[in-house]
């Protein structure tokens, strides 16, 4: 929402009838796959992703030691 602001009121404008709600649940810079983050070791949502973004496939050197989101659930 931060690149396309009018999002929500496009939205709001065709369905003016209906209770929308609106939700951006992610963290700028985040692809389902790298998750940069400074306070963690890895960079990638899981084992396996560097393979599938190989543009992004570089070592930050981040010495982080929290937890990725998945291992919340």
């Amino acid at each position: 929402m931060l690149n396309f602001g009018t999002f929500e009121t496009e939205i709001q404008l065709r369905y003016p009838t209906d209770s929308l709600v609106i939700r951006n649940m992610c963290d700028g810079g985040d692809t389902p796959g790298f998750r940069p983050h400074s306070g963690r070791v890895s960079p990638w949502a899981f084992p396996g992703a560097e393979k599938f973004q190989t543009e992004l496939a570089q070592n930050s050197g981040s010495e982080g030691a929290f937890e990725t989101p998945d291992e919340w659930l």
